[in-house]
């Protein structure tokens, strides 16, 4: 007879075995064959203003003094609070 701990160690890895055996068929299924036809084909041709002459604006002209000042305003918001929690605990071990 079959203890009960037994059966459950065996309907485990009879489940184990076939996610195992489902995991590698959805692999071989799907990824695979996406993996070797990604090469296919031709690029697609440059921009318009590709191989201009003169001189180009890094970036293609985009605005980047708004971002700017968001990011230094957070990294500043962000350090001040770091040190005014940093301050609370100081205080807190010294009391």
């Amino acid at each position: 007879m079959k203890t009960r701990k037994n059966s459950t160690r065996q309907d485990y890895s009879k489940i184990i075995k076939l996610f195992t055996i489902a995991l590698i068929t959805f692999n071989l299924i799907t990824i695979n064959p996406q993996s070797s036809s990604a090469q296919n084909g031709d690029p697609p041709p440059p921009p318009g203003e590709h191989g201009q002459n003169g001189n180009q604006i890094p970036g293609g002209g985009a605005p980047v003094g708004d971002g700017l000042l968001v990011l230094l305003a957070m990294g500043t918001a962000y350090g001040l609070r770091k040190k005014i929690a940093g301050k609370e605990i100081e205080k807190e071990n010294t009391e």
